[in-house]
Order: structure tokens, then sequence, then C-alpha cells
């Protein structure tokens, strides 16, 4: 005997129809979400330089401050972010890092 709602019920709580594929909620509607809500992510993603290349150049991005390494031999601390292996090397494209970035909030910030 499973209790109504269980994952393990496989039946619509209107229809009383068996669901093949029983819907999961992970997220949370809109009045749940409050100032100050911190909310832990599960996804997580290394991101590489062969992401950079590929996006700068998927979105025509024609900044060289993104792909030319020799202009980026110039960039410093401040410019690449503060980490040390990045002085000298390529910005990585901000538009793919704020993609990510609410890509990854989705199954945790939306509900539906």
């Amino acid at each position: 005997n499973t209790a109504p709602g269980s994952v393990a019920d496989l039946h619509d709580k209107d229809t009383n129809e068996e669901v093949v594929f029983p819907r999961v909620y992970l997220g949370k509607y809109f009045e749940e979400l409050e100032p100050g809500l911190r909310i832990r992510h599960f996804l997580t993603r290394t991101v590489t330089e062969s992401d950079n290349v590929f996006f700068t150049c998927l979105t025509l991005n024609p900044a060289p401050i993104h792909l030319d390494h020799e202009l980026s031999k110039g960039n410093t601390t401040e410019l690449s972010g503060g980490g040390l292996n990045d002085v000298g090397k390529p910005l990585f494209n901000s538009m793919f890092t704020l993609a990510l970035l609410v890509g990854m909030s989705v199954p945790e910030a939306t509900h539906g």
C-alpha cells in the first residue's frame, strides 16, 4: 500500500489513471522564492578553453580578447579575474558563463 502522491504511486491523483513516468517537482514556485534564499545546485561543470572558443565562434563574437593568445599576453591579474593561472590567457566569454549559471539553476529554482 503506497501513499497517494508518492513516487511509488503510479496513478494520477485527478483521473486515477496509471502514470508511466510520474513527474517529480524539484524546483520552487515564484511565491516560495524569498530574498536571501540560498540554493545548493547539484549540477556542476568544468569549463575548458575549447568551450570558450566554441561559444565565442558560435555567437559570432569577433572580440580578440576571447581568442587571441598573443593579445592576451598582456592581461593583468585584475583583468583575468584574479586567478594566477589566468594571467596572459584569453578572457572567458562572460555570456557563456551567464548562460551556464542560469542553466544550472533551472532544476532547483524553477517549478515546472
